[in-house]
């Protein structure tokens, strides 16, 4: 496919220019970081709960493995639920997520922290959830902002609120952390936007995953170090490409998942078929350089055993840097890679049917859900 033929694709499935979110991602992050105000706790914490579903929960996901690596001496806690576990005591700073601010689960958790004298902070453009925080006693809001979709609009997530607990010395980032980071996604954007396979990362990949075939699964393999930007990757595969996809971490995939590419892969005939066609599973490798041995040590195994079997492992690109600079940078090639499975497809990265029909069902119950 030449770049003309690519970009009058672009402009057929595309009508609402998601791809001007993408592009703008290292801009727009920027601009949030500066919109939010330094808001400071109340008292001490014990540990951080955060709530938030789909796009919004990943930031929470992003947030906790950032602390793991080294970046807090507190634990952090992530929930997709509904509901505010009887454990959690009132020393807990809970984070509520919703981008539109009318998530129904991160709502209700957020009420029941509050109802048990549970406090801290609700991020969201506005909606239920800042209305909420007018009323609380024991949350603050902070307005983000929010591009054409929820999920395009992370950046304007997941800085201010590395911005809020750095500033209350909940995470050790420093201010030079986040700006070297934003940085780097500019030396992404600036290469994903070409429309090039051989100078676009991003590009090249989402070609060798669709490969001009119906039936495909990525299958995405990160490890405790790259965990979020796996489930990030699923989720937008889903959601801006239409697929499924499946992701899990190292080592407990070496366990278990591993043994799926015994009959699953493209020199056998015991693989799966629709229509008369097999279903390619496509492995994805998410790691850095910098892993720890015995991580490294098993990602080379598992891509030399799935080498063995006729696979074809794919690697995430990242810009190197800091740990914050990896993932972000990871994250956001990922992204454009899933922008552009929609574009090969011929599906409109925007729209999400299911999704759709799925809250106006709930909302006919009328029950909050």
């Amino acid at each position: 496919m030449d770049n003309q033929s690519l970009s009058q694709r672009i402009k057929i499935v595309d009508p609402m220019d998601l791809k001007s979110d993408l592009d703008g991602w290292p801009e727009f992050g920027r601009k949030a970081l500066e919109s939010t105000p330094v808001i400071k706790t109340e008292g001490g914490v014990g540990y951080v709960v955060m709530a938030g579903m789909g796009g919004s929960g990943i930031v929470a996901d992003v947030i906790t493995d950032i602390a793991y690596q080294g970046a807090s001496r507190l634990h952090f806690q992530v929930f997709n639920n509904y509901h505010l576990p009887e454990s959690i005591r009132s020393d807990a700073m809970v984070i509520g997520i919703s981008c539109s601010g009318n998530t129904a689960e991160t709502l209700m958790f957020v009420r029941e922290a509050e109802a048990r004298g549970v406090g801290g902070f609700v991020l969201s453009s506005g909606g239920q959830m800042e209305e909420f925080a007018k009323q609380s006693k024991n949350f603050k809001h902070i307005k983000t902002m929010m591009l054409k979709v929820q999920r395009a609009s992370f950046p304007g997530l997941i800085l201010p609120l590395l911005k809020l607990l750095s500033e209350n010395g909940v995470l050790s980032i420093k201010a030079s952390e986040i700006d070297d980071a934003v940085r780097s996604m500019e030396r992404v954007r600036d290469e994903c936007k070409l429309l090039d396979p051989a100078k676009n990362r991003a590009l090249s990949i989402a070609m060798r995953i669709a490969d001009h075939d119906k039936f495909f699964i990525p299958i995405i393999y990160g490890s405790r170090l790259t965990r979020a930007a796996g489930r990030r990757f699923r989720q937008s595969l889903n959601e801006n490409s239409k697929v499924h996809a499946f992701s899990g971490e190292i080592p407990e995939v070496c366990h278990n998942s591993i043994v799926g590419w015994d009959t699953d892969n493209s020199t056998t005939e015991h693989g799966p078929v629709v229509e008369g066609h097999k279903i390619r599973s496509v492995p994805v490798l998410l790691r850095f350089d910098s892993d720890p041995p015995e991580i490294k040590a098993r990602f080379d195994v598992m891509a030399q055993i799935l080498k063995e079997g006729g696979a074809e492992p794919i690697e995430a690109p990242y810009v190197d840097g800091s740990y914050l600079c990896r993932t972000l940078s990871m994250i956001y090639y990922l992204e454009y890679v899933t922008y552009y499975v929609a574009v090969l497809r011929g599906v409109n990265p925007i729209v999400t049917p299911s999704i759709d029909k799925l809250k106006s069902r709930l909302a006919a119950m009328g029950k909050g859900y």
